[in-house]
């Protein structure tokens, strides 16, 4: 397995990993209604595209193919973190996320964050974050719980 940055011509794959995996995996811990929602977000191909180019995403492949990718803002924090779902478990959030933390090292980060879900807290527990705060977000008036962890490095 392989971590490099985006390549031009792959933001259709990453919109892809990201639209499949919150159907299949997301859906049972958010419930349809809102999964729904999400992904309805992502059918503005030319919104998504600008999105991908601006963050400059990580991208995991295998023999060429394209299967998770994950985002670090110039902030710290851990945005979109996907690996298709037939790949979960498999090793491809542990590549993304040492690509991360070796570039918020880089870049002399004091602390990383991401708003994990409730299933996803248990891999960044592992990775050394914890939990600042629970949060309420409202998609189109839908809530759904999130959690904030935090992560402080060592420069």
């Amino acid at each position: 397995m392989q971590v490099r940055r985006f390549k031009a011509g792959e933001e259709d794959v990453l919109r892809r990993i990201c639209w499949d995996t919150t159907l299949k995996i997301n859906i049972h811990e958010y419930g349809a209604e809102l999964v729904q929602k999400w992904v309805a977000r992502l059918k503005d191909k030319s919104r998504w595209e600008k999105r991908i180019y601006r963050k400059n995403p990580f991208v995991a492949e295998q023999n060429e193919t394209v299967i998770g990718f994950a985002e670090l803002t110039k902030t710290g924090k851990i945005r979109a973190f996907y690996s298709h779902y037939d790949w979960q478990g498999k090793g491809v959030g542990k590549a993304l996320y040492e690509a991360i933390e070796t570039e918020a090292s880089r870049l002399e980060m004091d602390s990383i964050q991401v708003e994990s879900s409730s299933s996803a807290s248990s891999f960044f527990t592992r990775k050394g974050f914890y939990v600042v705060r629970e949060k309420l977000n409202l998609t189109d008036g839908i809530p759904s719980k999130s959690l904030l962890m935090q992560k402080r490095l060592v420069n």
